[in-house]
């Protein structure tokens, strides 16, 4: 048992990989650390209690315990791909795990704070850019108690989502026809109206729906339309570049994506 304290209250966010190249103020905010601080000071002056230190020691070790929630619902999360019929039911035992902690407030639910964390673990491989346009969307606010259902919901956006950018990534590569790293800027766009047909006509209540889409790429009308593209250019022909094409098509899964603050 100690040793699985000891290990709860390393770094979630990272697996335990060190980046000694993080300055102090760097490391602390990175690993959590700044904000449990914070709160737990914050927490302290409002409530001002006769015993500080044995207040700061039971909110540090409710700390520890929700970070070891934390752990198991990610991993709980990560078994199989959702798209198979198991990953329902880790869902929910992921979403049980949450809920069954004590908050801060002394209330049990999953609260919009562990919601939240949760969402950071699981975007921990894309970039700020790519992750923070539709963290906005899905978050909640700390405060809040998160049904099971906008748990569903978020979980699968950002799953689906870090799979859609990936599929973006394969059609820009099918669109650099020399593999020089440069894809026409005429049939980027072609890609990307085609892509957002395909998702508009998408089931919003499926959001698997979504991924399924860029498959309608592969359709006779689309290779027919991109000939065209190709046979009406001209020498000086324009470049999109990787970044933005990605950018493009990200912007058009976030579009089906409701905000649920």
């Amino acid at each position: 048992m100690a040793v699985e304290k000891k290990s709860s209250k390393g770094n979630l966010f990272d697996d335990g990989k060190i980046d000694k190249t993080d300055s102090p103020l760097e490391f602390l905010h990175r690993t959590g650390v700044t904000s449990q601080i914070k709160e737990g000071m914050k927490l302290l002056l409002d409530n001002r209690p006769e015993d500080p230190i044995a207040f700061l020691v039971e909110y540090f070790d409710n700390q520890a315990d929700t970070s070891t929630a934390l752990i198991r619902a990610h991993q709980k999360l990560c078994l199989v791909p959702y798209s198979k019929p198991g990953f329902y039911d880790n869902l929910v035992d992921a979403y049980d795990l949450l809920r069954s902690q004590k908050g801060s407030s002394g209330l049990r639910g999953l609260t919009g704070k562990s919601y939240n964390d949760i969402l950071t673990l699981l975007s921990r491989d894309l970039s700020s850019n790519e992750v923070e346009p539709l963290i906005k969307r899905i978050t909640c606010f700390d405060y809040e108690v998160v049904r099971f259902s906008i748990f569903r919901r978020g979980v699968l956006s950002l799953l689906i989502y870090q799979d859609f950018l990936k599929l973006a990534e394969s059609l820009y590569c099918e669109l650099d026809l020399y593999e020089r790293g440069k894809a026409d800027k005429q049939l980027c766009e072609l890609c990307l109206r085609y892509l957002k047909e395909a998702v508009t006509n998408s089931s919003l209540s499926d959001p698997i729906s979504l991924i399924q889409a860029g498959a309608l790429l592969s359709s006779n009308s689309f290779q027919k339309a991109a000939l065209e593209v190709l046979y009406k250019g001209g020498h000086d022909r324009k470049i999109l570049a990787k970044e933005d094409f990605i950018k493009s098509a990200a912007e058009i899964f976030l579009s089906q994506i409701s905000v649920f603050k």
